[in-house]
């Protein structure tokens, strides 16, 4: 039998953590945290495989929650998963510019993360450095270009 992923739930929203929970607890292990920082203590504890992390919580929100992960070499290839409720034009390109993984906006369907989250999983180290190194080539050249 393969073991169940560890996910760790990053939302200071208790309604989103419980929805998520409830849809989520046959097939992972999972924690939560409320805030960045409690989750930057979690990772350790906890050792989780991926986080879906919020972006708007109190202390250290989501953006700096994914620097920290991806600027500690002992942490920089963990998944991550962006859920927010955010408008996409204001938080997807940042989003990616810190490190996540993915971008997915609320509400979302436990069915939609349970197709998502063993993709994510399974991105090798190679492989995120390379889409890292492709979204900084395709900013880059948007940027050039004025777009």
């Amino acid at each position: 039998m393969t073991p169940k992923i560890r996910l760790l739930l990053i939302d200071d929203n208790h309604e989103i953590i419980e929805m998520l929970r409830l849809g989520l607890e046959s097939y992972f292990i999972i924690d939560d945290a409320e805030d960045g920082a409690i989750a930057l203590e979690k990772i350790n504890s906890f050792k989780p495989d991926i986080a879906i992390v919020d972006i708007k919580m109190p202390h250290i929100n989501g953006f700096q929650f994914i620097k920290a992960i991806r600027g500690d070499p002992a942490t920089a290839d963990f998944p991550l998963i962006i859920l927010t409720a955010m408008p996409v034009e204001s938080s997807q390109f940042e989003g990616y510019a810190s490190g996540a993984d993915y971008f997915l906006t609320k509400p979302v369907m436990p069915s939609e993360l349970l197709e998502i989250i063993p993709k994510i999983v399974a991105i090798s180290q190679t492989e995120r450095l390379q889409k890292y190194q492709n979204f900084a080539q395709k900013a880059m050249e948007d940027y050039t270009n004025g777009n």
